[in-house]
């Protein structure tokens, strides 16, 4: 596992937004609440200690460059703030712990994409899509601060017992398909971000969360 590319932005513009962001390669200071020189434009979706940290796949950049009929995408593309590869949705799961450099990070929810994504790449159904696949990124909390820098490896330091998927958490929180059952799992699981959590809830009961997708 190794990331390649480390991401930071303010937010900017009308109305405010912060998913445009611009590479760096550090030594950067990560702490708990994110990098220095990084913060979200919407602090109920996105940021937080529990969502300090947004990652994303570099393996999903190929498919939505095809899908927005362009030959490459950006470090960034997706507004997180690290991309990584050897790794995707279905090979981590929420409570795993990573050493990155000097800091700690561990997985807490999957990423919820916003309304922001499709109108940075003027319309296209990257949310729909990102709901379909489950190519979605996650989030994560800052357990211990350290300098983390660009090209560096990935080491899984802990994986919880439960061992849940990004993957699966995504798909539930969009289908319900693991039934009531699967929310209690969830809500069980104390490093779950508790701000998902509140979302879940609130989609079971059919109430419109944010921006988010309405379930599909």
């Amino acid at each position: 596992m190794h990331l390649t590319s480390i991401q930071i932005g303010l937010p900017q513009g009308a109305p405010s937004t912060a998913i445009l962001k611009h590479s760096v390669t550090g030594p950067l200071l990560l702490d708990t609440l994110g990098f220095i020189g990084d913060r979200s434009a919407n602090g109920r979706i996105h940021g937080g200690p529990s969502r300090a940290v947004c990652v994303f796949p570099l393996s999903h950049y190929e498919g939505f460059a095809t899908l927005l009929g362009l030959e490459s995408l950006p470090p960034g593309a997706f507004g997180e703030n690290l991309t990584v590869k050897g790794l995707d949705e279905s090979s981590v799961c929420l409570g795993d712990i990573w050493g990155v450099g000097g800091a700690r990070l561990q997985v807490t929810s999957p990423r919820a994409p916003c309304a922001r994504l499709d109108k940075r790449w003027g319309g296209a159904p990257l949310r729909e899509t990102i709901v379909r696949t489950g190519q979605c990124g996650f989030m994560m909390r800052v357990v211990s601060p350290g300098f983390v820098q660009a090209d560096t490896a990935i080491e899984l330091l802990e994986r919880p017992t439960s061992q849940v998927t990004v993957r699966d958490a995504h798909h539930h929180f969009y289908d319900a398909k693991g039934g009531l059952a699967f929310d209690r799992a969830l809500e069980a699981l104390d490093f779950v971000a508790p701000d998902w959590l509140v979302d879940l809830r609130k989609r079971r009961l059919g109430a419109h969360v944010g921006d988010l997708p309405r379930p599909v």
